[in-house]
Formats: structure tokens, C-alpha cells, sequence
């Protein structure tokens, strides 16, 4: 027999015979596009399994508890051809008695097939973990699963495996109930398709790969628009940009400043006159259905003119006497665009649409359909340019993926990208306002005041007055809304950083520690600080930095103090509810009871010091979970409050609790007397520039006042002061070198630089200029043998003394644990 011949006859002695299938019809929670599955069902050995080709039982380790598997494809890729297939096989009685035991919603007949017991259990897996039957908070974790089904997660990942390749649920949306997807048009799939052909090209594949914040979708739509404006292709800008530097910086403006992206407005597709009607009083207005948002709706409300109620979703006679062809055939460039509010949705498609007429009567038309711009009347006066900086950035950063470098250009020059100052950092209240907002926040916590009037601005009150069921439940959320409004002027929190505030003793940690947790830290002399989790920046990474605050106002120590009391005694209760606070959770001594109001209240237990966001590849971790509807009781409130307290800007009633960093930086400065400096370490931002742009510019009534500070009565004689002074005083190397390393003098200032050339020349390492404070170094790495300028390079020099840095090796050593601590 021939070998090849052998082969075929091993081939034949294993191949297995099809005897039935695994067949699901019906998932409340499947994917998109899913209209059923079936699964081969294969002999072997006398046990039947589904086809080994198709899945296996294999589920590989992984981080994250709720993660299922590797695809079969990447199990067979990563184990090899041993993965052991899934038995078709549910045990009646262990299994499905027990589920049915412990779910008694769930109906099975025992009398069916094995194939088909075994597809019910599949199913009602899938069903149970994505909370058809009593929906579980967050995800479910696998200690969930085994209470609700009486299996180990073992068996129950099995199943659940199974499910997820069947297409019985998106692996995605998991844990939560899903509605079926509503049916696009014709246009919205083809615009679906344009941005899906537009990800799946290999350049853009490429950027998305090698910049973290390239794969958050709304960098991505950036980058897509952007080309569509300069009507190039990924492939094409790949092109440019393998081309000469300069020129191609050069060609590739010219593409963003030069008119190429099509407008199709015009009178052929513009709604009729007659569908105008009269709405709420006001004449030669849109049909309802044919707008988005209301009255309160900010932004540019349609193209060309604000007022109007509402945005538009098509072209339509802006006046009656309107040029239905003002943008025919006219061409957009990207700059234009970007700072119009004129122009059309790079996404606008002509489409038929419905509406209701003057008459009432349902019409019909073929008009241009897309959103309108949404830029404000106020961005638009100050001439802001932030969409085209958006533009810029997303196009730089893919350009720079492909090879091109931009280093410090012109700021005339279109790849400038120099953002507008914020409009925000014009916006200043008076002490009286402050003050009047404590003082609203704390009367209705002493009145527990049951009713309070919201607003979407300082003019227009919202249509619904928030009402608290009695007083009591009144009091809770006044006292939680005074409380955070004093935590803010002390630390000057970000929304989320306030909200998962724990109010239980910690550890005090370096910031840089991603070991330390949140909460309070009591010293001997009175002092309290507080630790909290900080979010921004930390993007997809559970157990944050932390940042910390101290506590200044004796009133916000004893609101603290009272909240931490007020757990321990939770704790050592047998109602811990009752003092907002939790003892046990997920089988665990909980040590995250909220320092603003009653733990699970504003967040959910279990999640205060997860990320507030992940990125697109990490949609499998938890994050914070918000409980929105109690927030937005905090935010009436505080809204309330701003307009009792004169506050007329739109910003404090747009970004209700954002508002309330700007009042702590506001607070400060005028402490401090404007001292950006101190304000900036206070509230950690990076520079203090960013305290002088956006929180808070001098007053020139303020700058009259230092100048008077620093003149006094008698300038020249003050000057003369200062002269003495400094003769006086050591040299500013010298105040460094004392202050950062030690040293007394310029001489050892020059001999530690001296150390740090014969390092980097011997063993390579970090040079960086010793007479700056460490914060304003810039640190450079260096391989050995650089020679930065050492006087004495050779080692078998007999002057040794005049090296003054020396390797230490073992043999200097006089223990391993002085090696191991590198003394």
C-alpha cells in the first residue's frame, strides 16, 4: 500500500457520521441580521457533539469575568486540533432541574430529543444572562450565574459559549435587553456602507492601530468627514503623503482650503411653501416632524438664521421670498465648512419625506434631508474655529501614522491648529452670587423644600416642577446638593471624581500609586484631607490615579465627619440601610460606602473606582454606572439655586455641575489674590496657563490693586529694598541646589553635572540640567558612550580621583539586599 494510500484509509476510519442537527430559530437577543442557526451534531465514539469544526467546549483564561471565550478560530489557532468539542448532552437531572427549580418561568419538555433539550438550555442560558427573566444590575457576574441557575460557571460558559457563536445575543450588549434594530433607508445603509468601506481600508486600519485615540468613533467620523470635504481617499492622502514633506504639507492645504465638496441643495429638492405652517403662534414654521429638539434647543436652529424652534432635518424657504438656489452647485472646502453655519450635512442625501401641511393633511416630498449645523450664535460671532482644529488634529495624527512631520509650523498656516480661547473663561461671578448660592443650597436642606422650579436657562423655566415625595426625602437631596456645592469649593471635582467620593478612612498615597483607593485621611493636628479617584485622562483603566485635597472650612469637616459616623454606625448595625450605608455586597465586606449621600444613590455599588470610559476594544470591561435619575434631582436643585442667585450665563444651566469647577477656581483666585500658580496645583491642572485661558482671566480693576501692592507709596525706595535683598541672599542656582539636591554652591552644582556626563558615558542613562527644580526639567536619554563634554574618559587613568562618578558592581557591594535596593 502506497503512503498516500494509507492516508486515505485513516481519513475514512475517522470520519463521523451526521446524525442530526441543533437547530435555533428564536433568540430575544440577537444580533442584527440573525434569522436562525443550525449546528451539525456529529458521532463519536458513541457520544454525540456538535461538529468540532464549527465549536469547541474550549475556553481559554482570560481577564474579566464576564468574558466568554476565544472564537473557535482563535482556540483551534491558540491549542491546536486537541480542543474537545461540546456534548450535546443537558443532564435532566442536574442541569435542567435545577434551572427549571430556580426559574420556574422557564417551561422544558423532557420528552424531546437530546438535540433539542439541549438547544432550550442553550437558549434560556442566553435568556437568564442578558435579564429576560429578572434583569441583574450591570453585567452579571459568574457568581450571579451559578445562583440563578444552580450550575458551576464551568458548565454554564459551555452554554453560554454555544449561544454567542449561534448569534443568540452580541457579546457586547450582554446583560442588557436589547430592541430589535430599526430598519434604515436606502440612504442610511448606503451612508453606513461609505463608512464602513472607509474603516476596513488598510491606511486607515493602520491609524486606528497605532493611536490610542483613534479608535473612539467620533475621532473617526472627524477623519471621515474631513476627507469627504477634501474629496480624497485614505489611499490617495497615503499617497501625498509619501512624498516630499514640505510639498506635500503644502498640496495637502491646498486640498483643505480649496472649494471641492459638493452642495446639492437646491430649488429641485427644497420643501414646498405650502407645507410651512403656523406653530405655537409663530408663523412660517416647520412641520414638527420635520425638526429636532424645541424652543430650549440651542445652536444654530437651520441654515442661515437663528430663532427658529427646533433644528431642521431639510432644506426648506428660510423667508417666502427666499432663493430656493442660493447653494446650487456652490463647493465646499473644509475651512468653510467647518466655521459655517450654512453648510449641509456632509452625510445630506435627497430623500423622500412626510409631513403634515397647513391643512393637516399628509404629504409627501423629495427634499434634501440632513441636520443642521449645530454651532452656537455666540461661537459664531466670536469667529470660533474649533470644528476645523478638530479636522486638523485627526488629519495630522493620521498623516504622522503614514510618515509626514509638521514639528512647529506658522500660525497663519491652516495645520496650525491653534485652538479659540474658551468662551468660558469670560464668565465671572460676584462674591454676593456665591455667597447667595450657599445660601439657597442651605436654606432648602434646613426647610426640606418639596418643590423646586428647574430651568433650562435664566429666562425659561422647565415645563416639569421636580417634586420630592415628602420632606424628608426633600431634606436628603438639599443636604446632598449643599454638600457637594461645598466639596466643590474645597476640591474642586470633576462630575464623576465627586460622585464615587468614598467616605471611609484610606491609606494616604503618592498620586502616581494606582494601589490607593478613595476616601478620607484624618491627621493628629485636625488636619483632613480627602482622596479621590481621578478619571480624566485615565481612559479604559480601572484603579485610577489618585488625587487629593485637603479640607479648609470647618463646616465641610464636620459634614464629613457626620457622613463617616454615620456608616460606621451602618456597619455595626443589623438595618444599615437605614444610614445609607452598605456592610456586604457581591459576598463581600463593602468598603466603598459614598461620602455623598446614601451608597448605590448616585452610583451603583460595586463601581466607584472603575474608568468613566473605555475605549472601543475594551467594550468587555465594567465602567462606573451612573444612577442618572438622581443625579438630575442634584442638578434641578443646583440649577435652581443659580437662578435665584442672579446667575444669567447659559453655561452654568448647560453644564450644570461642571459649572462649579469654575467657581472653584474663582473662589480661589480672589483668596490668593490671583495667584494662577497656587490655583492651578490647587485644582491640578497641568499649567497655570490653562487657569488664565479658561477659568478665570484678571480684571483689570484687580490689576490696578497689585500694582498698587507691589509699588507701594514709594516705588524707588521699595526697589532699593529688594536690591539689598538679594546681595544678601544666595544666588537663585544656589536657592535650587540647596532647595533640590543639597549642595551649597555653584561649584558642586557643576561637579553633580560633571557626575551625571561620566554616567551617561560609562553606562548610558538620563541627562537633564541639575540647576532647574525638578518640575522644569527636561529629562534626555542618552545610550552609553555618549560623550556629552566629560573631562576624563579612560578608566586606567592613574588620576582616578578626578572621575567622580564609578559603576558599582557586586563586588562593592556588601550584601545582596544592598544589589537588590541598588545602594
Amino acid at each position: 500500500m502506497s503512503e498516500v494510500e494509507e492516508e486515505i484509509e485513516i481519513e475514512e476510519e475517522e470520519e463521523v457520521e451526521i446524525l442530526n442537527r441543533v437547530v435555533f430559530t428564536h433568540s430575544d437577543y440577537h444580533v442584527e441580521g440573525w434569522d436562525g442557526f443550525e449546528f451539525p451534531v456529529v458521532e463519536i465514539e458513541g457520544k454525540k457533539y456538535l461538529d468540532p469544526d464549527l465549536i469547541t467546549r474550549t475556553t481559554p483564561a482570560s481577564k474579566g469575568a464576564n468574558k466568554l471565550t476565544l472564537s473557535t478560530k482563535q482556540a483551534l489557532e491558540k491549542y491546536g486540533d486537541e480542543t474537545p468539542p461540546v456534548r450535546v448532552y443537558a443532564d435532566p437531572k442536574r442541569v435542567i432541574q435545577d434551572l427549571v427549580a430556580l426559574n420556574p418561568e422557564i417551561k422544558i419538555n423532557y420528552s424531546d430529543s437530546e438535540e433539542k433539550l439541549f438547544a432550550q438550555v442553550v437558549l434560556e442560558m442566553s435568556n437568564i444572562w442578558n435579564g429576560k427573566y429578572r434583569t441583574m444590575k450591570g453585567n452579571p457576574t459568574p457568581r450571579d450565574m451559578q445562583k440563578r441557575v444552580g450550575s458551576s460557571w464551568n458548565t454554564v460558559k459551555q452554554y453560554l459559549h454555544v449561544a454567542e457563536v449561534a448569534g443568540l445575543f452580541n457579546p457586547f450588549t450582554r446583560g442588557k435587553p436589547t430592541r430589535k434594530p430599526r430598519t434604515l433607508t436606502k440612504d442610511e445603509k448606503e451612508a453606513q456602507e461609505d463608512m464602513d468601506e472607509f474603516l476596513d481600508t488598510k491606511v486607515v486600519q493602520q491609524w486606528i492601530k497605532k493611536n490610542e485615540t483613534a479608535s473612539q468613533p467620533k475621532n473617526q467620523d472627524a477623519l471621515y468627514q474631513a476627507m469627504r470635504l477634501m474629496n480624497v481617499s485614505p489611499d490617495r492622502l497615503y499617497e501625498m503623503a509619501q512624498g516630499d514633506n514640505v510639498q506635500s504639507m503644502e498640496d495637502i492645504g491646498e486640498l483643505m482650503e480649496r472649494g471641492r465638496f459638493k452642495d446639492l441643495r437646491s430649488a429641485e429638492n427644497i420643501l414646498p411653501k405650502s407645507a410651512m405652517v403656523t406653530r405655537k403662534g409663530k408663523d412660517w414654521q416647520l412641520p414638527s416632524e420635520l425638526m429636532t429638539g424645541d424652543k430650549h434647543t440651542r445652536g444654530a436652529w437651520y441654515w442661515n438664521q437663528f430663532g427658529l424652534e427646533g433644528k431642521p432635518k431639510v432644506w426648506y424657504y428660510k423667508t417666502k421670498d427666499a432663493n430656493p438656489d442660493e447653494y446650487k452647485n456652490k463647493l465646499w472646502s473644509l475651512r468653510e465648512w467647518a466655521i459655517s453655519p450654512d453648510a449641509p450635512e456632509i452625510k445630506g442625501k435627497v430623500q423622500e419625506v412626510s409631513y403634515k401641511n397647513q391643512a393637516g393633511k399628509w404629504k409627501k416630498a423629495k427634499v434634501f434631508y440632513g441636520k443642521a449645523r449645530q454651532l452656537s450664535e455666540k461661537s459664531i460671532e466670536a469667529g470660533d474655529e474649533n470644528v476645523l482644529y478638530n479636522f486638523v488634529g485627526v488629519l495630522r495624527q493620521f498623516l504622522e501614522t503614514h510618515g509626514m512631520s509638521f514639528g512647529k509650523v506658522d500660525e497663519d498656516s491652516i495645520w496650525a491648529q491653534v485652538v479659540n480661547p474658551p468662551r468660558d473663561a469670560t464668565i465671572h461671578l460676584t462674591i454676593d452670587q456665591l455667597e447667595n448660592m450657599k445660601n439657597c443650597l442651605n436654606k432648602g436642606k434646613e426647610d426640606g423644600t418639596t418643590e423646586v422650579i428647574d430651568y433650562h436657562n435664566y429666562e425659561t423655566p422647565k415645563e416639569k416642577v421636580l417634586k420630592f415625595k415628602d420632606e424628608e426625602e426633600a431634606k436628603s437631596y438639599w443636604h446632598d446638593a449643599y454638600f457637594y456645592f461645598l466639596l466643590a469649593l474645597e476640591l474642586g471635582f470633576r462630575q464623576e471624581e465627586a460622585f464615587t467620593i468614598v467616605g471611609e478612612k484610606t491609606k494616604e498615597v503618592d498620586e502616581k500609586d494606582k494601589t490607593g483607593k478613595s476616601g478620607v485621611i484624618e491627621f493628629p493636628n485636625g488636619d483632613m484631607k480627602v482622596q479621590i479617584y481621578t478619571r480624566k485622562g485615565e481612559r479604559g483603566k480601572k484603579g485610577q490615579k489618585i488625587h487629593g485635597g485637603f479640607i479648609l472650612s470647618d463646616e465641610t469637616k464636620q459634614l464629613i465627619k457626620d457622613r463617616m459616623e454615620q456608616i460606621k454606625i451602618g456597619k455595626e448595625s443589623k438595618d444599615p440601610k437605614k444610614y445609607g450605608t452598605v456592610k456586604i455586597h457581591d459576598n463581600k465586606p463593602y468598603r466603598e460606602n459614598s461620602l455623598i449621600g446614601a451608597s448605590g444613590k448616585y452610583t451603583e455599588l460595586g463601581t466607584l473606582d472603575y474608568p468613566a470610559t473605555l475605549m472601543k476594544k475594551d467594550k468587555d470591561k465594567r465602567t462606573v454606572k451612573a444612577v442618572g435619575g438622581n443625579r438630575k434631582k442634584v442638578m434641578a436643585i443646583l440649577r435652581h439655586c443659580y437662578r435665584e442667585s442672579g446667575l444669567e450665563d447659559d453655561y452654568f444651566y448647560l453644564h450644570t455641575l461642571h459649572s462649579l469647577r469654575h467657581m472653584f477656581a474663582q473662589y480661589w483666585l480672589e483668596l490668593s489674590e490671583y495667584n494662577y500658580s497656587f490655583v492651578a496645583k490647587l485644582g491640578h491642572w497641568k499649567t497655570e496657563s490653562i487657569v488664565k485661558s479658561v477659568y478665570g482671566k484678571d480684571l483689570g480693576s484687580r490689576i490696578m490693586d497689585q500694582m498698587r501692592d507691589f509699588a507701594t507709596k514709594d516705588p524707588f525706595k521699595k526697589l532699593h529694598e529688594n536690591k539689598l535683598k538679594r546681595e544678601q541672599e544666595p544666588s537663585r542656582a544656589e536657592q535650587l541646589a540647596i532647595k533640590n539636591l543639597g549642595y551649597g554652591d555653584e561649584e558642586e552644582l557643576e561637579r553633580e553635572d560633571e557626575r551625571l556626563r561620566q554616567k551617561i558615558f560609562f553606562e548610558g542613562g538620563d541627562y537633564y540640567d541639575v540647576r532647574l527644580p525638578e518640575d522644569e526639567r527636561v529629562i534626555i536619554h542618552y545610550e552609553v558612550g555618549t560623550d556629552l563634554g566629560v573631562k576624563d574618559k579612560s578608566k586606567s587613568n592613574p588620576m582616578k580621583k578626578f572621575i567622580l562618578y564609578k559603576k558599582e558592581t557586586a563586588q562593592d557591594k556588601t550584601s545582596t539586599d544592598d544589589i537588590a535596593e541598588g545602594k
